[in-house]
C-alpha cells in the first residue's frame, strides 16, 4: 500500500528524523527487523527490508535515504531498493549503484 502513495507522502510517513540515541546502533535495528522477518506474511524482500529500516533508524536518530533503481536482468528489467547513508549505499553487500540505475531517492534529513 506505501508504495502506491505519491512521493511525497511516502516521505511524510516514514518520517523525520528522531533525536539521536548513542546507546542505539544501527546493527540493533538490523538485527530487530531480520529477526521480525521470520514471522512476517509477506516476507523479505528490498522494499519491505528498505522500508522497514529507513523507518526504523529515522526514528533512532539515524540520517538514511531510501533509493529506488532499475537495471537488466538476464530476462528483463529488474528494480532495487536501498538505504543511502552519508551519500553512499548502506547495509548493501554490493553497491547497488553498479547494477542500477536510480530513478528516485526519498531524501534523509529534509
Amino acid at each position: 500500500m506505501l508504495m502506491r502513495l505519491p512521493t511525497r507522502r511516502i516521505s511524510a510517513v516514514l518520517g523525520p528524523l528522531g533525536s539521536p540515541r548513542p546507546e542505539k546502533r544501527a546493527e540493533e535495528v538490523l538485527d530487530a527487523v531480520e529477526r521480525a522477518f521470520r514471522f512476517h506474511p509477506v516476507g523479505r524482500t528490498c522494499l519491505t527490508r528498505g522500508v522497514a529500516l529507513c523507518y526504523l533508524l529515522r526514528r533512532s536518530g539515524f540520517d538514511v535515504a531510501l533509493a529506488f533503481g532499475i537495471g537488466p536482468s538476464s530476462v528483463d528489467w529488474s528494480g532495487h531498493c536501498w538505504l543511502v547513508r552519508d551519500g553512499r549505499p548502506y547495509l548493501e553487500k554490493v553497491d547497488p549503484q553498479e547494477h542500477f540505475a536510480e530513478l528516485l531517492t526519498i531524501p534523509g534529513r529534509t
